[in-house]
C-alpha cells in the first residue's frame, strides 16, 4: 500500500501543480510567468482552434483502430489457425521485423515514398493517378502502418488461446 500511496501522492501532486500553471499567463513580449490567478487559459482552450484539433485526433485515432482491426483479425486468425508451423513462424518474423527499425526512420521513409517526386507518384503516374501526397489520408496510412504490427501480435496471442473446439462450436 505504501509504493502505491506514495504513486498516488506524485500523480495527484502533479496534477494540481499543472492546474496551478493553467491559472498563470504568459507575458507576450517578455516570456515571463504572470502569477497573476486568470481563467483565460480555460477561455482558450474552449473557444480556440482546440476544440476542432481534438475532434480531429480522436477522428483519425478511430479511423487508424478500425484500419489496423479490420487487418490485423483476418492476418492474426490465419496466423494461429490456418498457417502451418513453418509459415506461423515467418509470419511473426515478418510483423516483428519492422519494430526493430527506428520510428522516425520509417516516418521519413514514408514520407520519401507518399513525397511529389516519390516511389508512389512514380509508380501511379503511367495509369494517371496520384498520391494522397501529405495530407489526413497519408497520416492514416502512416500511423495504420506503425500500429497494425501492435495490434497484430495480441490478437495473434489471444486467438492461439481460444480452444479449437470453441471455434468449431
Amino acid at each position: 500500500a505504501a509504493p502505491l500511496g506514495w504513486l498516488v501522492v506524485v500523480y495527484l501532486g502533479s496534477l494540481a501543480i499543472l492546474f496551478l500553471n493553467a491559472l498563470w499567463t504568459r507575458d507576450a513580449f517578455t516570456g515571463k510567468t504572470i502569477y497573476q490567478p486568470t481563467l483565460d487559459n480555460f477561455v482558450e482552450i474552449v473557444q480556440g482552434p482546440y476544440p476542432a484539433i481534438a475532434v480531429r485526433t480522436v477522428l483519425m485515432a478511430v479511423a487508424v483502430t478500425v484500419a489496423c482491426a479490420a487487418m490485423a483479425i483476418p492476418i492474426a486468425f490465419y496466423m494461429a489457425r490456418v498457417a502451418s508451423p513453418r509459415v506461423r513462424n515467418a509470419m511473426i518474423v515478418a510483423v516483428i521485423v519492422p519494430l526493430w527499425a527506428s520510428y522516425l526512420i520509417k516516418v521519413y521513409s514514408w514520407r520519401l515514398i507518399l513525397a511529389e517526386e516519390g516511389i508512389l507518384n512514380w509508380v501511379l503516374e503511367p495509369l494517371g493517378l496520384a498520391g494522397p501526397g501529405f495530407g489526413d489520408v497519408a497520416v492514416w496510412l502512416v500511423f495504420t502502418y506503425l500500429w497494425l504490427p501492435y495490434m497484430i501480435l495480441p490478437v495473434y496471442a489471444g486467438m492461439e488461446r481460444i480452444p479449437s473446439s470453441l471455434l468449431e462450436a
